[in-house]
């Protein structure tokens, strides 16, 4: 058995790097393992109320999560008018959210590491769009959009509960129109089977 000189091994020691970086997937797969999470999961209805920083009712609806189309599909422009994206259409299948968010399903996204308070996240960033999603299930924690006239609108999709086991939806969600809290989303208990 032949002993290296410890030269040899100092210097082997040297070029090899300690720890080799971890894989960060690109934007386009990042976006379609969130879609084919929600494909796979069961649908559950819950009742969300929109309400002003004020606390008035602005409108309540019963909706399915998550969600199989967007029907109508709102456009870029209809949503930074109406300066909301509920988190539901982030549940979309995956030629909807192509169709709605689509510099973040581009080879052209960007993918890096951050955190959001105690979350390790991945940000994809696209044209005018970026997404937090929690590494660790991929939940949005934040979405941003941005016009090309400069307006931002960001919604923090804060405390997700479960409704379901696969299915995590905000308790709350805070929408603001460049930088300034406009309206809020809460999420109301999952509507209970009916037992006969």
């Amino acid at each position: 058995m032949t002993r290296f000189p410890a030269t040899f091994l100092a210097l082997l020691t040297l070029l090899l790097p300690a720890s080799s970086p971890a894989y960060t997937p690109p934007g386009p797969e990042l976006m379609k393992k969130l879609q084919s999470f929600w494909a796979r999961s069961r649908p559950v209805q819950v009742t969300v109320t929109l309400e002003s920083v004020a606390g008035e009712e602005v409108r309540e609806e019963r909706i399915t999560v998550p969600v199989k189309k967007l029907d109508p599909r709102p456009d870029r422009e209809q949503i930074l008018r109406e300066g909301y994206v509920p988190f539901r259409y982030l549940t979309a299948p995956e030629e909807e959210i192509s169709a709605l968010l689509p510099s973040l399903m581009a080879p052209t996204s960007r993918v890096s590491m951050t955190r959001i308070e105690d979350a390790i996240c991945f940000l994809v960033e696209g044209s005018g769009a970026r997404i937090w999603l929690r590494k660790a299930d991929l939940v949005p924690l934040r979405l941003e959009l941005s016009s090309s006239s400069g307006e931002v609108l960001t919604m923090r999709y804060l405390e997700p509960t479960k409704l379901s086991e696969r299915v995590q939806y905000p308790s709350r969600t805070e929408i603001e129109r460049n930088g300034e809290v406009v309206y809020y989303e809460r999420v109301h208990r999952p509507d209970q089977p009916s037992t006969p």
